[in-house]
């Protein structure tokens, strides 16, 4: 009789505990990170190299959760690719993912002992919850700030998707800045003020941009008049 499991096993460092995804992300986000560990090839094959695999996110969506919609996908993976989890290719029906460092972290003889992990665990953590105090800090100075005019903060789905630019913002925000930025966002309607977020985090942009408008390579150009990078 054979007792072996079907469908193989993939590997989760304890090290995701203390990280900035699993602490201050949306509960959906871990959950898509998790079906990607899972659904990426384990080995190499004439497809694709180990680590990588073919995503249909759309055909997907009830594989990896009822409660997961494609806004969650979407806003997940461009915090995996701004942190350095994964790349990605577009494909005629889909994308192709790569998990980066899967190697390092798929084979159990890279990881130490429980006594030896745990002790030198500790300066990760408290790395990691500077960080995470720094993201709380800019949520903070959010809450702060006069709703009554800056009503689009009134907004749970606008506040959502300025909270995950500030997050994804390498630089500190600090009051002044936000409020220069929520200013020119509210030159526009609503709808278009987050389309115009969803652009700068889908893209990596540091700054906000009109949705006609793109920032320049050139250095020259690189701080545009309007709503020019001035969160840091």
């Amino acid at each position: 009789m054979d007792n072996k499991i079907k469908e193989g096993a993939f590997q989760i460092a304890r090290q995701l505990f203390n990280s900035q995804l699993w602490l201050e992300k949306p509960s959906s986000w871990k959950i898509i990170w998790i079906y990607i560990l899972g659904k990426v090839n384990h080995d190499n094959n004439k497809h694709f190299n180990r680590g990588e695999g073919f995503f249909n996110f759309t055909q997907e969506l009830k594989q990896i959760g009822r409660d997961i919609s494609y806004d969650q996908i979407r806003h997940s993976m461009t915090y995996f690719k701004r942190n350095g989890m994964l790349s990605t290719t577009k494909s005629t029906r889909g994308i192709i993912v790569k998990v980066l460092k899967y190697n390092k972290f798929q084979k159990l003889e890279n990881y130490k002992s429980t006594i030896v992990s745990t002790t030198k665990a500790q300066p990760k953590h408290n790395e990691s919850t500077t960080i995470n105090k720094n993201v709380k800090n800019a949520k903070n100075v959010l809450r702060e700030i006069d709703k009554e005019i800056f009503y689009f903060l009134k907004d749970k789905d606008f506040t959502k998707t300025f909270n995950d630019y500030l997050d994804m913002r390498k630089n500190k925000a600090t009051q002044n800045a936000i409020e220069l930025r929520l200013k020119d966002l509210h030159k526009y309607d609503i709808k278009t003020a987050i389309a115009m977020i969803e652009n700068s985090i889908m893209n990596g942009y540091q700054g906000i941009f009109p949705l006609n408008n793109k920032p320049s390579n050139s250095k020259k150009e690189q701080r545009p008049d309007y709503l020019d990078n001035r969160i840091t």
